[in-house]
């Protein structure tokens, strides 16, 4: 049994019963999940769960818990309104990402709230099938929905009931969780379908909300899927007119649009091997593309990597795939516990199955002496490898050493599909169809088809949930709440539209779409970086918003050097 888990067994225990009927915080002495090198747990950040009715009407069945943090702020005389994180996804991990929350720049003036929403994350239950074969249903479709409605049932035989995780009752578990804190008012501050959440809770508890950011905005009058395809291919006429306009691209990369088109075809009749041996088609640098529109930093890329594969050569694809580009300025210093546990996941990968369970049993059970931990390495490692593991783990302080076995025995809770499609499959399918979906995407370009996919989602949404939202999940949110809505014009699945729609009905509002962003604005450059602290500090102060007109892509016309990272 994990020793860090015993907190969050007896807070299981409490939460299964009917012992509590008012939600409660249960504050832990270990942080359930690995904390930055730092972070002192009690003084610098706090965390624990809070207790809620899974179903509020029923109080006498299932409680849940609710993970959270405080990362206190750097400030000794912080501002007494914290920001309140509101995590995407649906179903991702803010917690998991607290290394990143930890440094973020907003903190330098008040304290910030990361929770992980009902059923994700370290949250619980957590809403993944761990035991469907994802890969293997991807081939066969019948059998992955017979997987999900047995394992849909095992989780009611649990006493879980699907149709009650959704935005409603995000939105109940993140006023009930700032309520326990004691904090007299709060920041909102939701990105992607966190913009989702904070129109909820503006909606029905926006007693304590002092200001809102919603950033990537998803508002419930949309109709999502069904715009999905559409939404995307702006994104690429947005590439395709950016490099037009600029007189570099353009010469470099002449008839962008055209070539890419011919390229994706030439790929669906004849994929390419990269360098990590996965195939490249057609449709598979459709989606590629797609999906690396979300990244600001990427976006200077796409024209020279979408050249190169039009001309033979893979370099860039490559190299942002690896991670080797873009290139980082980050000179946040080395941590030597993180580096000890990628190794060791990467050799623990590699191990056979047997072996690969053994050795985490056996690091569950590590007493955190080095002789225990060497004696776990020679075991199951080559000699030549274990012995490089003892070299990284002589780099680590003794009092890092808990730390280090928290990182490795850590599940990667980053994401939880099956709380995305509770969610999806409420908020937002019922109010969709298939044929709209055609409709809209009828003069798409065949090249893009393959983003028209929304009846895989429905078939999903058959065996998955079967709760039924009311009308005010496709209504349009009014509020006279001050809120900064931000959007990237680069931004393939929350376009700037949307934004301009949720603002309409906010009455203390200001919309702002930035140049040459992907998805997610606030930490993506300088300029609506600066726009958003001055808003928190005085959010119901006109906003200077002249930086905007000053960015742009700085387009990548050049091979880059690559030396540095070769073997």
């Amino acid at each position: 049994m994990k020793r860090m888990m015993w907190c969050i067994i007896i807070a299981m225990i409490v939460v299964g019963t009917t012992v509590a009927q008012q939600p409660e915080i249960v504050w832990f002495d270990e942080c359930q999940f690995p904390v930055p090198r730092g972070e002192v747990v009690g003084q610098t950040v706090l965390c624990g769960v809070l207790s809620v009715p899974q179903d509020r009407d029923n109080p006498d069945g299932l409680w849940i818990e609710i993970a959270f943090a405080v990362l206190k702020s750097t400030n000794p005389n912080p501002a007494p309104d914290p920001i309140v994180y509101l995590e995407g996804g649906p179903g991702g991990s803010a917690l998991s990402s607290i290394d990143y929350w930890s440094t973020f720049y907003m903190r330098q003036d008040r304290d910030i709230i990361i929770f992980d929403q009902r059923g994700a994350g370290y949250s619980y239950p957590r809403l993944v099938c761990d035991n469907m074969d994802v890969e293997a249903s991807l081939e066969d479709t019948q059998a992955y929905l017979r997987d999900l409605a047995d394992c849909r049932a095992q989780f009611e035989a649990d006493g879980v009931d699907i149709g009650d995780y959704n935005t409603i009752n995000n939105a109940h578990d993140t006023h009930d969780l700032l309520v326990a804190l004691g904090y007299p008012q709060w920041n909102l501050f939701g990105v992607s379908y966190g913009t989702r959440l904070a129109l909820n809770i503006m909606r029905d508890f926006p007693q304590g909300i002092r200001s809102v950011i919603i950033d990537g905005v998803y508002p419930p009058v949309v109709n999502a899927y069904e715009e999905l395809p559409i939404n995307g291919y702006r994104a690429f006429r947005q590439l395709f007119d950016d490099c037009l306009a600029d007189s570099a691209c353009n010469t470099a990369f002449p008839d962008l649009e055209a070539r890419l088109y011919a390229l994706i075809d030439r790929l669906n009749a004849n994929p390419i091997i990269l360098a990590d041996d996965s195939e490249l088609t057609g449709d598979g640098l459709a989606d590629a593309l797609f999906n690396f529109f979300y990244d600001t930093t990427v976006i200077p890329y796409l024209p020279l990597m979408i050249d190169e594969l039009d001309r033979g050569g893979q370099t860039i694809i490559n190299a942002l795939n690896d991670g080797t580009l873009p290139a980082s300025d980050d000179n946040t210093p080395e941590d030597s516990v993180v580096n000890f546990a990628d190794m060791f996941v990467t050799l623990a990968d590699m191990l056979d199955e047997a072996a690969f369970y053994d050795i985490y049993d056996e690091i569950d059970q590590w007493d955190l002496s080095r002789d225990e931990l060497s004696d776990i390495l020679y075991t199951y490692f080559d000699e030549v490898d274990a012995d490089f593991l003892m070299e990284l783990l002589a780099e680590i302080a003794d009092d890092d050493l808990y730390r280090l076995y928290v990182m490795l025995i850590a599940q990667d809770v980053s994401d939880s599909t099956g709380m995305f499609d509770a969610v999806e499959c409420f908020d937002e399918i019922p109010f969709n169809s298939v044929e709209q979906e055609a409709r809209l995407s009828a003069d798409l370009p065949p090249q893009l088809a393959s983003f028209i996919a929304m009846q895989s989602q429905v078939d999903t949404c058959l065996v998955w949930q079967s709760a039924k939202p009311p009308q005010s999940e496709t209504e349009p949110v009014y509020s006279d709440i001050p809120t900064l809505v931000l959007s990237g014009s680069y931004d393939p699945i929350t376009p700037p539209a949307w934004g301009v729609i949720a603002a309409q009905t906010l009455s203390n509002s200001t919309a702002i779409e930035f140049p040459a962003i992907g998805h997610g604005a606030v930490d993506s450059a300088d300029c609506p970086s600066a726009i958003a602290r001055a808003f928190i500090n005085n959010p119901t102060m006109p906003i200077d918003t002249s930086c905007v007109a000053t960015m742009r892509v700085q387009f990548i016309t050049q091979m880059p050097d690559l030396s540095a990272y070769e073997d």
